[in-house]
Formats: structure tokens, C-alpha cells, sequence
């Protein structure tokens, strides 16, 4: 089989087709939660409730898609324009189409009822679009290229664009958070701050959408579709009683939760454990995603050199290193210095567990190009599913109202409250929030509260380190083992 190389304007043009993706996905993970209760008022359960839906709706497209998306080439129309790129267009308008009215201001004051009613209409939506984009977007890869080396320089490139398009989202929010009144709450006021955030990220999603759909061609001639069906593709039954199948999926998933729940709250740490001020909302993420940009080239270099089985538990080791500091290190320490340090590790351990995790999910697939999406789809359905439970289950588990949360209570309930503020928040349509005009924080309900998010990221990313380093030490195990074997078998062959 002959190697298909690939243009740098090629590589370049397919890094541009996720940044819209990664725009949204950097505000949903990061800003939905901080968003959802600290400015919309919308109690922490619902907030939870609210992104689990986005997760499980996420979760079903990309098993449907996965099914269905390697079929859709058999459509002329389809064929013609490239399957991958029509089934990326397709999601990328429902994205257009949906994002931006989760972060409008203008709901603010809508009751929890019709808050609960209009945003998973368009959250299931947009989720379906997001999928739909991830899908086509990740398969393209063993589509463009039968060349490991190659395939794990566009899995680099896509991340690089990846920490590029967060960077985008961190500076943006920096430049409208970081100036001027830095206060030390998100509040109330700060609605129209996340609406512009929102439509500075989705237009520069929509520039790099465009620029990928004219610089990247997907080869959707009759040749190349004779010569995909040439190489015997398992069905799904096949796959699903692969082995390697399902310790892929695990790396891949404990690698998502460890990404995932970091990004979703770093921010509550920073404000609520941490207790600084809202413009390290934006340094501290945009510290962690240069980090991980500079990463991720050493990364390439280490799967090539080291393997991905090794590299990924080097991420892992990192991991591990970055929840003994958080958990170890004292509060004041952590406000100077501790808080920069966690950031550098983070995004080093990030990019080296994502970027690897991808790579052996594009080895599971090989040569079979055919079930690309199916693989792809699989992968990721594992992903939401366990990120949102995982959120559902933290949201439960906050032993009380952050200080914040209280102003959004009756003067009178505040008064109840200060005692032991465990309750859930009271709807904004009955009781208005109270006017915020000092940036001092009160210490309410004990120091349990405090340490609480300080305890979410010890215990995240220390316990999905090690749930994926053993299942890439297993891999590892059961690959030499194989080989052994086959050696064995040939200086020894059975008449």
C-alpha cells in the first residue's frame, strides 16, 4: 500500500476545521457552570442538570452518527462534495445556529421553570451540531492519510489548534474581565461581558470553519471509494468484541475527565478555595494553554521516540504531581506562586494524555478507514457520559452555598443562612437578587466550604491519572505478550 502524503497547506486547513468546535467547548466546560449560577442564578442542581443533558445529548449523536456517518458516502451528492465534509458543514450551521442563545444576557431574569424549557432546547441542538463537526473532523484523519507519522502530526496539529482557539477564548475573556473593575465575585453584572466573549469566539469560529471547507479536498472519487471497500471492514458486532476496543475507550475516557473536570473547575477554585480575583479567570487557563501549546510539539516527538504506552503515563505521572500540589500546598502559597505551578503542570499533562490518547484511538482503527466515525463516535460516547454523571455527582456533593450564591437569597433568608448554608437556591423570579457593591468576601459556613473544590480537583486529577495509566499498562502487558507469542509460535510452528 502506497504512503499518502499530505501539503502543509493541507495539515494546516485541516487544524482550522475544529477551532469553531473548540471555541464552544472551551466556554462550555469552563464558563457554563460559573455562567449558569453565578450570573444567571440558576441553582447549582439545575446548573448540572443542565449540562448533563448537553452531555447525554452529545453522547447519543455521536453513537448515531458514528453508525451512520460511514455510510452517508453511498449518497451521489454527499460522495461528490466529500462524506466527512458534508456531515462537518451540516454540524457547523447547527452550531452557528444555537450557540450564542446560551450565553445571551437577555434570559437572565427568566423563572427556573422557563429556564429549564428553553435551554435544553437549544443545547440538545447545538450538542447534535457539535458532534456531528467532532465526528467528521476526527475521522478525516485516517481518511487522508494511511501514514502513522502523518496521522499523529495531524492529531498535533489539531490539538495545537485546539490550545490556539482556548487561548482565543481566555485572552478574549482576560481583555473584558481583566480591565478596568477586576472585582473579586462574578456577579449579577457581568451578563453582557459572557455575551460578548460568546460572539467574539463564534465569529472567529466562523472564519475558521470557511477556510477549512475551501483549503481542505477529501478524496470522494470512485476509485477511492473501491479501494476503501478492497480492505475487509468489521462490522460492529466485530468491533464490539475487540478487546483493545475497550481499553482504548478507557484511556480515552479517564483522559476527557481529566481534562474536562479540570477546565470546568479551575474557575470554581479560583473564586471559591482560592479567593482571587476574577481576572485569573483568564490568566490562569491562558497560563495552562500556552503551556500545552509548547507541549504538544515535544509530545509528537515522544510518541515517535518513547511510544504512545510510555508517553501516556509520563502525562499521568504529571497528573499525579499536580494533585500533591494542590492538595499539599497552603493557601497563601497557592495565591502567589502555587496557583502558576499548577497551571504549567496541568497543561503539560493534558496535551500529553490527549494528544497520545488520540493516536492509539487512530492505531485501534488502522487500515479499517471505514469504521473511522463508528470508532470515533464509540470514543466519545464514553467521554460525555462519564463527564457528565461525574459533574451531576460533584454538583451534589458541594456542602454548601458559595458566598456568591447567597446574595442571590432574600435579605431575611441570608439571615437563616449564615449558620450553615446548605440549602439549594431560591428561584431569582421570587426572590430578586440583593445588590452587590462590596468585592469583600464574608466567611460563610465554615472552611469546608472553601476546601471543597480543592478537594474536586485532588481527587480528579489524581483518580483519572491512575485509572488510565492502568489500563495503559495492561495494553502494554498484553501487547508484548502477544508478540512473545507470535515470535514463538513462528521459531516453533505447530505441524
Amino acid at each position: 500500500m502506497s504512503v499518502k502524503t499530505l501539503s502543509k497547506l493541507t495539515i494546516f486547513g485541516y487544524g482550522l476545521g475544529h477551532v469553531c468546535n473548540d471555541i464552544c467547548a472551551s466556554m462550555w466546560f469552563t464558563y457554563l457552570l460559573l455562567f449558569f449560577q453565578k450570573v444567571l442564578g440558576i441553582g447549582r442542581s439545575d446548573a448540572a442538570l443542565l449540562l448533563l443533558i448537553g452531555q447525554f445529548a452529545d453522547g447519543i449523536s455521536t453513537t448515531l452518527l458514528g453508525l451512520v456517518a460511514d455510510k452517508i458516502g453511498l449518497i451521489p451528492i454527499f460522495r461528490r462534495y466529500g462524506k466527512r465534509k458534508s456531515l462537518h458543514l451540516f454540524g457547523s450551521l447547527c452550531v452557528f445556529a444555537t450557540f450564542p442563545f446560551i450565553f445571551i444576557p437577555t434570559v437572565q431574569d427568566m423563572c427556573s421553570d422557563q429556564q429549564m424549557l428553553y435551554y435544553p432546547v437549544f443545547i440538545v441542538i447545538f450538542q447534535f451540531g457539535w458532534a456531528a463537526v467532532q465526528i467528521s473532523h476526527l475521522s478525516l484523519i485516517t481518511d487522508l492519510t494511511n501514514d502513522e507519522n502523518t496521522r499523529t502530526l495531524l492529531t498535533s496539529v489539531r490539538y495545537g489548534f485546539t490550545v490556539i482557539s482556548n487561548l482565543l477564548v481566555y485572552i478574549t475573556t482576560w481583555i473584558f474581565f481583566g480591565f478596568g473593575d477586576s472585582s473579586q465575585q462574578v456577579g449579577h453584572g457581568d451578563a453582557e461581558k459572557f455575551r460578548n466573549i460568546m460572539i467574539v469566539g463564534v465569529s472567529c469560529g466562523g472564519v475558521a470553519t470557511l477556510c477549512f471547507h475551501l483549503l481542505v479536498r477529501e478524496d470522494s472519487s470512485e476509485v477511492r471509494v473501491s479501494e476503501e471497500k478492497k480492505c475487509e471492514n468489521p462490522g460492529v458486532l466485530s468491533w464490539l468484541l475487540n478487546p483493545n476496543l475497550y481499553f482504548v475507550a478507557c484511556v480515552y475516557m479517564a483522559t476527557r475527565l481529566y481534562v474536562n473536570l479540570t477546565q470546568a473547575y479551575i474557575p470554581f477554585y479560583l473564586q471559591d478555595s482560592v479567593r482571587v480575583s476574577s481576572s485569573f479567570l483568564a490568566i490562569i487557563p491562558l497560563i495552562q494553554y500556552v503551556t500545552s501549546f509548547l507541549c504538544s510539539f515535544a509530545t509528537n516527538k515522544a510518541n515517535k521516540v518513547a511510544g504512545r504506552h510510555v508517553t501516556w503515563v509520563g502525562g499521568a505521572v504529571l497528573g499525579c504531581l499536580a494533585a500533591l500540589i494542590i492538595q499539599l500546598l497552603p493557601d497563601p502559597a497557592m495565591r502567589s506562586a502555587g496557583i502558576f505551578v499548577i497551571a504549567i503542570i496541568v497543561g503539560c499533562s493534558s496535551c500529553v494524555m490527549l494528544i497520545t490518547s488520540l493516536g492509539l484511538t487512530a492505531d485501534l482503527i488502522g487500515p479499517h478507514v471505514q469504521s473511522g466515525a463508528l470508532i470515533y463516535g464509540l470514543m466519545s460516547l464514553t467521554d460525555k457520559l462519564s463527564n457528565g454523571l461525574a459533574v451531576l455527582v460533584i454538583q451534589g456533593q458541594i456542602p454548601c452555598l458559595t458566598t456568591f450564591e447567597i446574595l442571590w437569597l432574600p435579605l431575611v433568608k441570608v439571615a437563616e443562612l449564615l449558620p450553615n448554608s446548605c440549602d439549594d437556591l431560591e428561584d431569582p423570579c421570587t426572590h430578586p437578587p440583593v445588590p452587590v457593591t462590596s468585592t469583600v468576601i464574608p466567611d460563610f459556613g465554615g472552611d469546608i466550604c472553601f476546601s471543597f473544590y480543592k478537594t474536586v480537583l485532588t481527587i480528579a486529577t489524581s483518580s483519572t491519572s491512575i485509572f488510565g495509566a492502568l489500563f495503559v499498562i495492561l495494553m502494554l502487558a498484553l501487547s508484548r505478550y502477544r508478540k512473545q507469542r507470535e515470535e514463538r509460535i513462528e521459531k516453533n510452528p505447530i505441524c
